[in-house]
């Protein structure tokens, strides 16, 4: 129960403002959102790649985060407090028709994940005291509670690619680390075995691979593993290391996500209060880029199939 507090190790570093940009991969038209805190200021806006032509998508002055977009690129999933704490709303992508996912009643609901399909969003939410994973049915609104276990907490659910597995961090074993089950909450099989603690797991394109950020002394690396568990790798070397732009050592590296075709994988470092930008890097780690980098605090990349 203390532990389901830790949340928002995320939010701790205060991305309160969704941004949408739109780019090329392998000749196709892709989204992309991020969140990013700039000053006190809330809202989501959508730009060009460039950042220009930026458009103003709310109006709301409390934070919105962990933003996804449904496989058919019309409407974002994301987590606000417009509704009275941490609840999942969806909108349209330029903006309009805003609304809660679930009723008022269900309690808070965090960090959704659209199912490759459309029909189906993964997400957790307080569920007698922990925090544990469920997935909503957008077509019958009938809610499944996938957590197999009662007394601990799970976060931070992801489809993978082919709808039939989601990866997870659990702590039921005493530390954060990341499992995956079937969509019906079946077989649940832990993928790391760490001292350090595992957070948000995302999927490569093909299912094969799963990133994820991890703890270990007070830094957040990036980390790589096959989806059977094997193949561990560091990808930012697990030491603080020179950023390209800034000339600072990182202390952070959180959300990281695949680009769509899959070369490249994004995610979100640096030091709050001294910048927290997206970089890009290859799968191998290697070729590291500042990717978006503005006057504000930007984390939480994702992007459209």
């Amino acid at each position: 129960m203390k532990r389901k507090n830790t949340y928002l190790e995320f939010i701790s570093l205060g991305f309160i403002l969704m941004i949408t940009l739109s780019l090329r991969v392998n000749g196709q038209s892709a989204t992309m959102v991020y969140a990013a805190k700039s000053g006190r200021n809330v809202d989501i806006w959508k730009c060009d790649i460039n950042g220009r032509q930026r458009v103003k998508l709310t109006s709301y002055s409390g934070p919105d985060y962990t933003p996804t977009i449904s496989p058919d690129g019309k409407t974002i999933a994301y987590t606000t407090y417009e509704y009275g704490g941490h609840r999942i709303a969806l909108m349209s992508t330029d903006g309009s028709n805003k609304r809660r996912l679930l009723p008022q009643s269900e309690g808070y609901n965090l960090d959704p994940s659209w199912s490759p399909d459309g029909s189906e969003i993964a997400y957790f939410t307080n569920y007698r005291g922990y925090w544990q994973i469920f997935k909503y049915n957008l077509l019958t609104k009938q809610k499944t509670r996938l957590s197999d276990i009662g007394n601990t907490s799970e976060r931070s659910p992801a489809f993978s690619p082919d709808g039939k597995k989601i990866a997870f961090q659990s702590i039921r074993d005493g530390n954060w680390e990341i499992y995956v089950m079937n969509t019906d909450g079946s077989n649940h099989k832990r993928l790391t075995n760490n001292k350090f603690d595992d957070f948000r797991p995302s999927w490569s394109p093909d299912g094969s691979k799963i990133v994820f950020g991890s703890r270990n002394n007070n830094q957040m690396d990036i980390y790589i593993i096959k989806a059977d568990g094997s193949g561990l790798k560091n990808l930012t070397n697990g030491k603080p290391q020179v950023l390209p732009g800034n000339g600072e050592s990182h202390k952070d590296d959180m959300s990281p996500v695949f680009t769509p075709d899959g070369k490249l994988i994004i995610w979100s470092s640096g030091m709050l209060g001294k910048g927290v930008d997206i970089y890009s890097m290859k799968p191998d780690g290697s070729d590291l880029k500042k990717f978006i980098a503005t006057q504000a605090d930007e984390g939480y990349p994702a992007f459209s199939k």
